[in-house]
């Protein structure tokens, strides 16, 4: 996908009330400009008329050369089917139908009928089967009209940034753990983007390359943000600087967004360092990486830290409290450093199985609105996205390794057993915003199946 407008068009009938469809018309371009250019869309993504469309043929006109990636369809005023047919005729891209409310009753004129015009398109596109809508109604000094709108812009630019880039896989998923891979074909298809792979052993080979007088800006940088990273063994200390140093330039030698890793166990039993604190640390460096070479989950990790402009978690649901409504998020030692509770701050130490370091050891912060996602497979290899909301509790560190308290928005039990027998992967990225409406938007934009719950 290379054409990534956004095509607003406004549709009436001019023997409504003119006076109130031309003002809400004026304020709805204000407001599109406006919150496109928040959102950082690129010049000229977003396409307006001059005026309302008063008849299919001005519809016909108006979208002869356009390619749009989504379009706005507002009712300003009733406009029957046939509006909707023209509209189809030049695109099957997704469509927010936006109705318009009437002034408010008061035994006089019905000035617009915008809301039975929105029937009429929805079904014409439903009977049409092929376009995915949407619908909002309300007018644009609307605060959820607003948030809504914005969510689309956010959406869309992220789908914008997120053009042409990489995503790396770093050595093979280990037995059984190949739920977390893509196709490529799907990856460009869907999202844009490229993968690129390369074998685990590489990276060992390259950070053995590195002499040790390269290193010292890599073992002072651990040392000062990492508590602990100084009481381990020497060689780790070395090792990780130097799998560091071999991690990153690759990624920025290659242009890397966002990459996946094997880990174990070749990390401890070939090389004799974990790759859990590089991982950590890239992520905080604005490459999101997943461990077990979950593809699938470093797509999600990096999507989920566009919208929201800040480091993710990425672990496994362990645990439940029922009587608290928690859900425990936790894996063995990979966490951003930023994502640190105040109190305890990163921390560093050792494996929980291999006794070997370094890992990330703390209990994430605490944040009043958070977003559970996840990009997943369906049975017949398609995509599709896990969302829900909740609010992460500032809590120490549950286990060995990081973890992260979730109170989801539903009952927590209800949703492990819900989400369990829906077959969804054993990863979720945590985000420490709420963009659940975003993610879901960008899954709908990129033609992929949305499960919200």
């Amino acid at each position: 996908m290379t054409d990534f407008s956004i095509v607003y068009v406004p549709v009436g009938v001019g023997t409504f009330h003119m006076e109130t469809a031309g003002q809400a018309f004026r304020d709805t371009c204000a407001l599109l400009r406006s919150l496109a250019e928040e959102a950082g869309l690129q010049e000229g993504t977003l396409k307006i008329p001059e005026g309302i469309l008063f008849s299919s043929a001005e519809v016909d006109a108006w979208m002869s050369d356009k390619d749009p990636s989504l379009v706005i369809l507002q009712n300003v005023t009733f406009a029957n089917a046939g509006y909707t047919e023209k509209l189809l005729a030049h695109t099957k891209a997704p469509v927010l139908i936006w109705t318009l409310r009437d002034p408010a009753a008061d035994g006089g004129r019905l000035k617009l009928n915008a809301l039975t015009g929105a029937f009429a398109a929805a079904n014409r596109l439903y009977m049409d089967g092929e376009v995915l809508y949407r619908h909002v109604m309300g007018n644009p000094s609307e605060p959820d009209i607003r948030r809504t709108l914005q969510a689309y812009m956010r959406a869309w630019a992220c789908r914008q940034q997120i053009e042409g880039k990489k995503i790396l896989r770093v050595g093979e998923p280990p037995e059984g753990f190949s739920f977390g891979e893509i196709e490529e074909t799907a990856l460009k298809a869907q999202f844009g983007m490229t993968l690129q792979k390369t074998p685990l052993e590489e990276m060992f080979a390259r950070a053995k390359a590195i002499p040790e007088n390269a290193l010292a800006g890599y073992l002072a940088e651990a040392a000062e943000k990492l508590p602990g990273f100084t009481a381990l063994p020497e060689q780790n200390q070395k090792g990780y600087a130097a799998l560091m140093k071999a991690y990153r330039d690759y990624a920025d030698a290659e242009n890397i967004a966002a990459l996946s890793s094997r880990c174990w166990p070749d990390c401890f039993t070939e090389y004799g360092t974990p790759v859990c604190t590089v991982l950590s640390m890239l992520g905080d460096l604005g490459i999101p990486a997943s461990c077990e070479s979950d593809t699938l989950g470093a797509v999600t990790m990096l999507l989920a830290a566009k919208l929201s402009g800040k480091a993710v978690f990425f672990g496994d649901p362990s645990a439940v409290d029922e009587k608290e409504g928690t859900i425990t998020f936790w894996h063995c030692g990979m966490a951003a450093p930023s994502l640190a509770c105040e109190e305890e701050g990163p921390a560093v130490g050792v494996h929980c199985n291999r006794g070997i370091g370094p890992t990330m050891e703390f209990g994430c912060r605490g944040s009043e609105r958070v977003s559970i996602l996840r990009i997943g497979r369906e049975k017949d290899g398609t995509l599709r996205l896990f969302t829900t909301g909740g609010e992460a509790l500032e809590r120490p560190r549950q286990y060995h390794g990081t973890s992260l308290v979730v109170k989801p928005d539903r009952p927590a039990a209800q949703l492990v057993h819900t989400a369990v027998e829906d077959g969804w992967e054993p990863h979720f990225v945590i985000a420490m915003d709420d963009i659940v409406e975003e993610m879901q938007l960008l899954a709908m934009l990129c033609g992929v199946g949305c499960w919200p719950y």
